[in-house]
Order: C-alpha cells, then sequence, then structure tokens
C-alpha cells in the first residue's frame, strides 16, 4: 500500500503506475532529465508521495529501465517500451499535468541558462543586476536599486521565472508612442 501523504485526490498511489509515470514522461520529453526535473513534475502535482516516487525511481534504475549518468536519467530499450505500452493505461489528467509542468520547468531552466542575476550590496541598499544573453552581447540589461536583500531576492525570483515578459513589457513600454501619461504605464497588456 503507497503513502497517501501528498497526493492530491485522483494521484497514483501504485508504485507500478508510478514507473510507468517516470518512463512515459521521460519517454515523451525525448532528451534525459534531471531526477530533480522529474520529482518536481509529479510531487508539484502532488501526483504522487515522494516516497513512492523515491523508491519507484530506485526500482527502474536498479532493474535497468532507466539510465543514471553524469546527473540526468534517460531511457533504455525496456524503458522505452514500457512508456509506449504502459502509458496510455495512465489518467489523461496525469498525463497533462505531469508534461505541462515538465515543459514549463525545462523552458525555465533553459532561461536561466541565458539569464545572469548578481545582487551586489551598496550603502544605500541593494542594487540587482539582471541580463538575457542571447549571444556574446547582452540582449537586455538593468540594474535595480532596492532596499534590501529581501527585495533583491524577490526581484531577482520574479526576473528568473519569466524573463521574456520582464523583456516584453520593458520594449512595449519604451517603444509605444500612445503612452503619454504616468497611468498607462501601470495598465500594460500582458499577453
Amino acid at each position: 500500500m503507497a503513502f497517501s501523504e501528498g497526493v492530491r485526490p485522483g494521484g497514483l498511489r501504485d508504485q507500478q503506475d508510478i514507473q510507468v509515470l517516470i518512463c512515459y514522461l521521460l519517454y515523451s520529453i525525448d532528451q534525459p532529465l534531471s531526477e530533480k526535473l522529474i520529482s518536481d513534475c509529479i510531487l508539484l502535482n502532488e501526483i504522487a508521495n515522494h516516497f513512492e516516487f523515491a523508491g519507484a525511481l530506485s526500482l527502474l534504475i536498479e532493474r535497468g529501465n532507466v539510465i543514471e549518468q553524469d546527473g540526468v536519467l534517460s531511457l533504455s530499450e525496456n524503458g522505452r517500451e514500457i512508456a509506449r505500452v504502459l502509458g496510455g493505461n495512465l489518467p489523461l489528467s496525469i498525463h497533462e499535468r505531469a508534461m505541462q509542468t515538465a515543459v514549463r520547468l525545462i523552458a525555465q531552466t533553459h532561461a536561466a541558462k541565458q539569464t545572469k542575476v548578481n545582487i551586489v550590496p551598496l550603502d544605500n541598499g541593494v542594487r540587482v543586476d539582471c541580463a538575457i544573453d542571447n549571444t556574446d552581447e547582452p540582449m537586455m540589461s538593468f540594474s535595480l536599486v532596492v532596499a534590501d536583500v529581501h527585495q533583491a531576492e524577490h526581484v531577482k525570483a520574479r526576473f528568473l521565472e519569466n524573463p521574456t515578459l520582464i523583456y516584453r513589457t520593458m520594449v512595449e513600454v519604451l517603444m509605444n508612442p500612445n503612452m503619454k501619461k504616468t497611468e498607462d504605464y501601470l495598465y500594460i497588456p500582458l499577453k
């Protein structure tokens, strides 16, 4: 019997189902993934309990269905077969939640590789330097002075959460000739 703590109704409580989901994620994404990314896909959505997830992954590795190499996980041919044959037996809502989270986390990881944030203490506050590097030259960079480290960490987290949104918003504010009043800047359409 699987632990139920941390599992929302409709989640997976059977360790074999959890093993199938792990294989399904690796098969569907079709690239090696870190254990943390896979666990986040499952645990953040409360699809399975942490202990059951850890046990399921351990068994998959032990049996050679999942290969752990250089800190990332990939499927063996047996693991691919598990995903192909049994992946369709999982509830559709489980598939969708796990896949949506995986895609979002992969995009955030990719964006984080292109973004840089430095926090620099000053005499009169803390400066947060943010940049998006698309090539050798920064695509965007800015500095913002805030009151304390707590605010600086909040700015850093929000920037890393969606740097593209920050970029689009800044371009909209700077390029839109229809914004003539200060109030216009408070109502930027965020598409």
